[in-house]
């Protein structure tokens, strides 16, 4: 299986920008043995990301196994009211078109879901990253491997929350148009 690998590859003089790491990270994307230059990431074969920057590692994978305590421990770590549901989050999970998960020595440390029509249109309605992990390319990691799966969609949709506006911003996603998103929502909170 190909997968992409982070180490410190400036000794071996094999750095590579996939996307912009954190301060001290950098990506080679390997697959079958040999290098895959020109792709980020080959969204059949490529099913991990492997990062290290600093002094922590982390993994990301597509369509990871969870289990429902680390869930709801993640989602009452951020202050979502899904936590509160379990019964409902976790089908909502599992039956999602992708599931990306993050995970540092295990511990899952961010997850994110798309919802998806097969071939035009995607939405991440869940994108999120424990607190004490926010900042160093998690989330960055996580989205970027969604939105590789989702490279050839007419169109990848998620609501931000305002704090988060300038990261998807980062990432590519923009305003659309003059709309105005919209819900009916039993709640006040996530």
């Amino acid at each position: 299986t190909a997968r992409i690998r982070s180490e410190q590859l400036a000794a071996m003089g094999e750095e590579k920008d996939i996307f912009k790491p954190p301060v001290g990270g950098h990506f080679l994307i390997t697959g079958d043995n040999r290098e895959a230059p020109g792709r980020i990431f080959d969204e059949i074969r490529i099913k991990k990301l492997h990062w290290g920057a600093l002094h922590m590692k982390f993994e990301v994978r597509l369509d990871d196994d969870i289990e429902r305590a680390e869930v709801i421990a993640l989602y009452k770590a951020n202050g979502w009211s899904s936590a509160e549901k379990p019964e409902k989050l976790m089908p909502a999970l599992k039956n999602s078109d992708a599931l990306v998960t993050a995970r540092v020595q295990g511990k899952l440390v961010g997850i994110g879901n798309a919802i998806s029509d097969g071939s035009l249109v995607v939405y991440y309605p869940h994108m999120l990253v424990h607190p004490d992990y926010q900042g160093k390319g998690i989330g960055r990691a996580m989205m970027t491997l969604m939105r590789e799966k989702y490279a050839s969609f007419h169109q990848q949709m998620l609501t931000a929350d305002a704090n988060a506006v300038e990261f998807y911003r980062s990432l590519g996603f923009e305003r659309a148009g003059k709309t105005v998103p919209m819900w009916i929502y039993a709640g006040n909170e996530h």
